[in-house]
């Protein structure tokens, strides 16, 4: 099967109780066995060391990476702590890819040197200085490329010589570029690594991870630190990665055709200095080989003026769908201050004339209403909201109009209307007593004036 077939169909078959086509999730922490004898006949005993929804994605990955097991984990992380659990001891030392993801710095240099494991981070797109940085304890070469998040990128062909000349395995975190744009272990990695959570999943619905083994000794080894660890991926999330496996190579190339326009506009923008994007055709042609020849990616990072990166990506999470376009409500950009947000209403941080309103609602005035993002039709006031200030009230009561004598405001029925230039009638007095306190502005036009 081709890739693209693959990616729909590897793994999975129908259920054999319904006959259902996608893979059912298997919510269940125990298997029945038949008999002693009989035990794991079916391969599940505990969703802890296996689970049926959890193997069909293995199995869909390991085909589309090409290698001879995979095992699943809960996070990225998880499979990246699993293989540096499966293959280094303390006294032993790793060599890490300088600007590897920050967590893998982290569970580096502030878990797993506490226990007496060493690590060298170098820069891993120079195979010399990798080769200088080896020792004779060294049993671990862990690179990631391209980087997270410079994009810098480590020739894998190259740096798997180095490692078998020296027998040990090379491990490599293919998370941004995933088996549809590289394959390390046929570049010669061991291990192939990846945090799901991003391309694979692809919809920002799921956290997981998984590592691909070259060999069955080396898949076995990542299963036992894994049981052991109870760091397993939910049959939940796997059976969302599944769907989401579907579309990988179709959505990355329509990220990578998005990135790629991003960087070639980026390129000749005055305020940028640099901009790193191993697709694009205006920078240096990238170094590693990917099958099948050089592909772009999702991702671009620019330098500006004082030197500062901002990575900027055509999708915030990287491979997510949702997080490329900005959620709108009533033709409005939502915003965490909500009606408050001072880009929309100065630094009063509030709709002119103070009167709150939730958005889309609309204006009444001599005109049909019109929707907040359309703004008032000319000469319109606002309607009245409850809260607004008695303040705000008179102002407005006592504000000029055009065509015809100003409304009166009543306070009961038969409230009168002065004539210019005539005293009013009214007992103010009278009126003003049977009014609770917040109504006691609400008098007729005479007093106003």
């Amino acid at each position: 099967m081709k890739f693209k077939t693959r990616e729909v169909h590897a793994g999975v078959s129908p259920d054999p109780v319904t006959g259902a086509i996608l893979t059912p999730i298997y919510q269940s922490t125990t298997y029945v066995q038949e008999s002693v004898e009989d035990y794991m006949s079916k391969g599940y005993s505990y969703s802890r060391s296996g689970n049926p929804t959890v193997v069909a994605l293995e199995e869909r990955i390991r085909s589309l990476e090409g290698g001879a097991g995979c095992a699943c984990f809960g996070t990225g992380m998880a499979a990246t702590t699993a293989v540096m659990m499966a293959l280094l001891n303390a006294g032993e030392h790793a060599v890490v890819s300088d600007v590897v993801y920050g967590g893998t710095h982290r569970l580096s240099t502030r878990v797993l040197n506490r226990f007496g494991v060493e690590f060298s981070f170098v820069d891993t797109s120079d195979p010399d200085t990798v080769r200088a940085a080896l020792r004779d304890n060294t049993r671990l070469l862990f690179t990631e490329t391209p980087a997270n998040p410079t994009l810098k990128l480590t020739d894998i062909a190259a740096i798997s010589e180095i490692a078998r000349e020296r027998d040990i395995p090379h491990a490599v975190d293919n998370t941004f570029l995933t088996p549809a744009y590289q394959l390390p272990l046929e570049l010669g990695a061991d291990l192939s690594v990846h945090s799901t959570t991003k391309y694979m999943d692809g919809h920002n619905q799921t956290v997981g991870g998984a590592v691909v083994a070259a060999s069955r000794e080396q898949d076995e080894s990542i299963r036992f630190v894994r049981n052991c660890l109870g760091s397993n991926m939910s049959p939940m999330v796997a059976f969302f990665t599944l769907q989401g496996c579907k579309t990988l190579s179709t959505r990355l190339d329509a990220q990578s055709a998005n990135a790629l326009e991003v960087a070639r506009f980026l390129e000749t923008h005055p305020m940028v200095d640099s901009v790193c994007y191993p697709g694009s055709r205006l920078l240096p042609p990238a170094r590693a080989a990917r099958p099948p020849g050089e592909r772009s990616r999702g991702h671009v990072v620019v330098r500006g003026e004082g030197g500062r990166g901002v990575r900027a990506t055509a999708h915030e999470h990287a491979g997510t769908l949702e997080s490329g376009r900005e959620p709108r409500l009533g033709g409005i950009p939502r915003h965490p201050f909500g009606d408050h947000d001072p880009r929309r209403y100065g630094s009063g941080g509030a709709p002119a004339g103070g009167h709150h309103r939730r958005p889309g609602a609309a204006f009444r005035g001599p005109r049909r209403s019109r929707r907040l993002d359309r703004g008032p039709p000319a000469g319109a006031r606002p309607a009245l909201r409850f809260g607004a200030s008695p303040r705000r009230l008179s102002e407005r009561r006592a504000a000029p109009t055009t065509g015809g004598a100003e409304r009166s405001e009543r306070v009961g029925e038969g409230a009168p209307r002065p004539e210019p230039g005539r005293p009013c009638s009214v007992d103010h007095d009278s009126i003003q007593s049977k009014l609770p306190i917040r109504s006691a502005q609400r008098k007729c036009r005479c007093r106003l004036n």
